[in-house]
């Protein structure tokens, strides 16, 4: 692996471990560095690859997050595995500039209230927020994203808002909100 490549996994891994320390039901580095292993998202980054489709993305990411939640303390969380490979990928492919061609515009934002608080926000100024405030906010927290159609039903309302701002589903992340209070002064 050349210098870029691996700074460039280190990074992402450490980004997907540090999102995972809030809340999440595994925070060790031994393991999420260990279920981030590099075989797992080769598909994704072989150099010599022709573009990948949405489908092939869509199949890889559904796999993908069901062999995450097969780990012991991943079980029956679908939103904490999507979660880390969202973080990871946010990283490795949107930063990075890593991966194949059309790759960028397929990622996932990682959800969380972060991002929950920015599309709310973002929807007061909707005449009809509610097609998207369905979806988008079907749970409340990352935990409750039990199985993966609940997880691409956010996935869709993500969509919407992605097609109203005219931007990559990623770059959705421009509305996640901090949730910082404002100092007086």
């Amino acid at each position: 692996m050349a210098a870029r490549e691996k700074i460039l996994d280190d990074f992402s891994a450490w980004a997907a471990l540090s999102a995972m320390r809030s809340g999440a039901p595994v925070k060790s580095a031994t393991e999420i560095y260990g279920l981030l292993d590099p075989a797992i998202f080769k598909q994704l980054f072989h150099p010599r690859s022709k573009p990948i489709s949405a489908r092939e993305f869509g199949n890889w990411h559904r796999t993908t997050t069901a062999a995450l939640m097969q780990y012991e303390n991943l079980c029956e969380q679908a939103g904490w595995a999507a979660k880390l490979l969202n973080v990871y990928l946010k990283a490795h492919v949107y930063i990075g500039g890593a991966g194949r061609k059309g790759l960028i515009a397929l990622i996932h934002p990682p959800v969380d209230s972060g991002l929950w608080r920015g599309v709310k926000t973002h929807c007061k100024e909707h005449k009809d927020p509610k097609p998207i405030l369905e979806r988008t906010h079907v749970v409340q927290r990352i935990s409750q994203i039990q199985d993966y159609e609940t997880y691409l039903i956010i996935i869709e309302g993500l969509r919407m808002v992605a097609a109203e701002l005219g931007c990559p589903l990623i770059e959705v992340e421009q509305l996640w909100d901090r949730g910082r209070t404002k100092l007086k002064g």
